[in-house]
Parts: C-alpha cells; sequence; structure tokens
C-alpha cells in the first residue's frame, strides 16, 4: 500500500472520533491506519476497537504507556506502507492531504521525505501557514540550505512529525526512530538526526494537518511541566552543540542558543528540585549565551541572566515581559 497513517494516542477521548473520521474520509484510499493506545485510562481504548471491526484498513495496538516517542515507534515498527504519515490524535487530517501526496510522489520519483504545511486551528477559526518562500527553487538546493532559510527567517524548521511524510525503507535503512524517554522535543530531535541524511525531497505547499491549539487538558500547551521544560532545554543545548551538520555553523548555533533561550524563563514556573535541575542545565550550557546577539530581546536577556544569575534574572525578565518592556 502507498500509506501507514501512524496515530499515537493518549487521553484524548473528546476528540479522537473526529481526527479518526478525518482519516476515513479521505478521497484516497490505498492507506492502512495504525491507532496505538499507549495506556490512555480514558475511553479511548473502546473507540478504537470499535472503529476496528466497521473498518479492516484499521489496525489497533494496545500498549502499556511509554509516551509519545515509544507510541510512534511502535507504529513504524508494524507499518507496511511506503510512506509513514503521522498525525496526533487531537488534530484532524486535511481533505485531500493523502490524494495530493499520492500525486507528489508520483510526479517526483518516490522521494525520501515530503514536508507539507499545517493549519492552525482554534474552535472555528483556522489559520492557513505557508513557508513556500523557505524554499522556492528547490531543486537546485539541498535539503540543509533549505532548513537554514528557516532559521534566516526565524520560523521554526519543519520537524513536527505531522509535517513530515517518510519513505518506510529510508527511515529502516538509516535506524531513524524517535528517543524513548523524551517527552517533549522528541520531534526535533528526530528530525535533526534524519535530516542529514535526506537526499531527495519535496516541499509543499498544501497542509496536511489541521493542528488544534490550546485543546483542553493540554498541560505541554497550557502550562509546561518539568519534563517539558528540562526535555527541551536538553534537545535544543543538543541541537547547538551538533550545529555542525549545516552548511551555515553559526547561522544554526544561533538559532538554536534562541531555542534555549526561550525555554530558560519558563524554569521560573517550577520549584524545589525541579528548578535546581533545570538550573543546572543552564549553567552547563552558559557559553550558549554568547550566541545571543541577534535581537535586543536576546541580548538584554543574555545581561540579565549574567549579571542576576538564572533564578533572579528569570524573575526580572518575566517582570519586565508583564510590564510590556
Amino acid at each position: 500500500m502507498r500509506f501507514s497513517v501512524v496515530m499515537p494516542i493518549y487521553n484524548v477521548e473528546q476528540y479522537l472520533e473526529e481526527c479518526i473520521d478525518s482519516v476515513l474520509s479521505q478521497d484516497f484510499t490505498d492507506y492502512e491506519l495504525i491507532l496505538v493506545d499507549d495506556g490512555s485510562p480514558d475511553g479511548c481504548p473502546a473507540i478504537c476497537d470499535r472503529y476496528a471491526q466497521k473498518d479492516s484498513r484499521i489496525r489497533v495496538i494496545h500498549q502499556h504507556n511509554g509516551g509519545v516517542a515509544d507510541a510512534r515507534n511502535t507504529g513504524l515498527d508494524i507499518c507496511a506502507g511506503e510512506y509513514v504519515v503521522f498525525i496526533d490524535s487531537d488534530d484532524a487530517m486535511c481533505n485531500e492531504a493523502l490524494s495530493q501526496l499520492n500525486v507528489t510522489i508520483e510526479e517526483n520519483g518516490h522521494p525520501q521525505i515530503v514536508v507539507g504545511e499545517i493549519v492552525y486551528w482554534q474552535g472555528d477559526k483556522e489559520t492557513p501557514v505557508n513557508h513556500s518562500t523557505c524554499w522556492k527553487s528547490q531543486s537546485s538546493r539541498s535539503f540543509l540550505d533549505i532548513l537554514q532559510e528557516y532559521a534566516k527567517r526565524d520560523v521554526f524548521l519543519p520537524w513536527k512529525p505531522y509535517q513530515l511524510v517518510c519513505r518506510k525503507d529510508f527511515l529502516d535503512s538509516n535506524l531513524l526512530r524517535y528517543t524513548k524517554g523524551i517527552a517533549v522535543g522528541e520531534d526535533c530531535d528526530f528530525f535533526l538526526r534524519l535530516a542529514p541524511k535526506v537526499s531527495s525531497f519535496r516541499f509543499v505547499e498544501f497542509p496536511l494537518v489541521k493542528y488544534r491549539i490550546m485543546r483542553e487538558g493540554s498541560a505541554i500547551t497550557a502550562t509546561p511541566s518539568y519534563r517539558a521544560i528540562k526535555d527541551q532545554l536538553e534537545v535544543f543545548a543538543d541541537a547547538a552543540l551538533h550545529a555542525g551538520i549545516f552548511p551555515d555553523e553559526m547561522l544554526m548555533r544561533k538559532y538554536f542558543a534562541e531555542k534555549f533561550a526561550n525555554i530558560i524563563i519558563l524554569i521560573d514556573l517550577l520549584k524545589g528540585v525541579e528548578k535546581q535541575d533545570c538550573t543546572r542545565i543552564v549553567r552547563e550550557n552558559m557559553y550558549l549565551m554568547q550566541y545571543l546577539t541577534r535581537t535586543p530581546k536576546y541580548r538584554v536577556s543574555r545581561l540579565v541572566w549574567r549579571v542576576f544569575g538564572i533564578d533572579f534574572g528569570n524573575r526580572l525578565l518575566s517582570g519586565m515581559k508583564r510590564l510590556g518592556l
């Protein structure tokens, strides 16, 4: 078959049926849908089984909770499609996404990956995202060179799993899997291990997924947890350290140093041992401060942290932000 659609599922009973229906209503039918129930404590397991009884394209895996990286790997290990499509279970697949992907694949010699756009989705409001200015003239440029264009324009690199459609044999031959144990930032970690290996690709203008913003119960989005803050600090610090995979190492080191700095201020939300642990990670990577030079925002933050330390500096920066400074 052409596609394996892999859907990790945990505690999304309110949204799951809408997500599954968005896949089943696609006008392209040569796919399987793998529902990975990652030990969900709500009604999701029963919903998965009910859909599987109605549609032979659906395969359900019930497993003990191991996190989203583990759930994606489970789907990757058993999928049978030529290409793997990821979708998060609180989002929705855009209409005609699979048929448009199929045309792109056929017309471009079955590239290793296809990178699509997304639509930000909040209630009745949908906001399409278009980064085509980053990948113009893509046929004459390398994958890493195009990613640098994202960095130059100060937008997120397309590392979200639901933006990436990967050929299964490309992932398998390069032993590419998500790092188990990373709760947040696992997508960036995976993407940066994938990116240097890509030799054939296609960026497309059409969206693949409607990404639900600020869903109810999304602690990562609403109030970042210790794990979310710690994991992102470690992932962005590692990305900056290994920026040499890119042709313009300095550009990308600055880019990831800024992503690292954006997480530092969130440490102020933590307390006790958790706060101390995240502060330790920052202190171990203080060399990244030298790269915070691009805008006044980062230059001021660097100065505040150096003069007042991480703890008091965060409180000072938080106060300045509340005052609109």
